[in-house]
C-alpha cells in the first residue's frame, strides 16, 4: 500500500508540482531527485499507514480466539467424565 500510494503521490507531485510540507519535509518538481522525492513520499505514506497493520491484526486476533473458544467448548473428547467437566 506504501509503495501504491508513494508511487501515486509522485507522479501527481512531478505533475502538478504541488507543494507539500509535512512533518518538516518541502518538497516540488523543481527542489528534489526523483529518488528523494519518491522516497519522502514512502516515508510519509509509511508514517501514515503505519497504525493499519496493526489494528486489523487486533482484530483478526480477537477473531481467531473466539472460533477456538467455541471449537473447545463443541469439542466432546475434552469432557471428563470422573471430574464432570
Amino acid at each position: 500500500m506504501c509503495i501504491s500510494s508513494a508511487a501515486y503521490d509522485f507522479i501527481w507531485t512531478k505533475n502538478f508540482g504541488v507543494n507539500i510540507s509535512y512533518l518538516g519535509f518541502a518538497y516540488t518538481k523543481e527542489t528534489k531527485s526523483q529518488t528523494s522525492l519518491f522516497t519522502v513520499a514512502f516515508m510519509l505514506w509509511f508514517i501514515a499507514l503505519m497504525n493499519f497493520v496493526s489494528i486489523s491484526l487486533l482484530v483478526t486476533l480477537e477473531m481467531v480466539k473466539l472460533l477456538q473458544g467455541y471449537f473447545i467448548e463443541q469439542d466432546w473428547m475434552l469432557y471428563d467424565i470422573n471430574k464432570d467437566i
